[in-house]
């Protein structure tokens, strides 16, 4: 009425958030709408899914597009109060970033690990405050985990999620044992059954 733009609604939680492409893996890919409510359902279970520090810097060199870079390493961090730094995916960029921004939780897919594991200066950088290096979106194989352990003297804990499902479901967290090769402990809310 006083002619002032109007500030943004509220969302209601079941209202659609996101509207994003799976990747086909059944034939083409299909577009499927995540609520506020999932987005926020599934931040909050990684959340309480670890102990985390007082203040969190991720770095984060993949796609906002996709809801991995969405979910895990956009929303997560903003919803610890933490910092979220940008990385171009390329093996010196990502380890220039975790030095200079002194990261400690990196996210990456199988084959941007594949690529550090061949940066040969790898032994330069200064890569102390990293205490998570986080792998999902695609199956992880067995020699790029025994690469990078020999290479950078640290483990990959994986997560399993898919974009039906809002998206994590699983997560390997390095607070908790775990067994080489398994995809962790279900998130909460989550519920996992193995089908024959």
């Amino acid at each position: 009425a006083d002619g002032a733009p109007a500030g943004p609604a509220d969302p209601d939680l079941a209202d659609a958030a996101a509207v994003l492409c799976t990747s086909g893996t059944t034939g083409r890919p299909k577009a499927v709408v995540l609520t506020h409510a999932n987005l926020r359902s599934n931040v909050e279970a990684l959340r309480a899914h670890k102990a985390w520090d007082d203040h969190e810097v991720f770095g984060n060199p993949l796609p906002v597009f996709h809801v991995y870079g969405i979910t895990v390493m956009t929303l997560l961090p903003i919803a610890l109060g933490g910092t979220v730094v940008r990385i171009r995916p390329t093996p010196d960029a990502c380890l220039a970033a975790v030095e200079r921004e002194r990261v400690t939780r990196f996210a990456a897919v199988p084959a941007i690990f594949a690529l550090l594991n061949r940066q040969r200066e790898r032994g330069s950088y200064d890569l102390s405050s990293c205490k998570s290096w986080i792998c999902g979106g695609a199956p992880l194989a067995e020699s790029v985990v025994d690469a990078f352990e020999r290479g950078f003297g640290r483990h990959i804990h994986e997560g399993y999620g898919m974009l039906e499902a809002s998206p994590g479901i699983s997560w390997n967290l390095d607070d908790r044992p775990f067994r080489r090769g398994a995809v962790g402990r279900p998130l909460a809310g989550v519920e996992v059954a193995i089908r024959a």
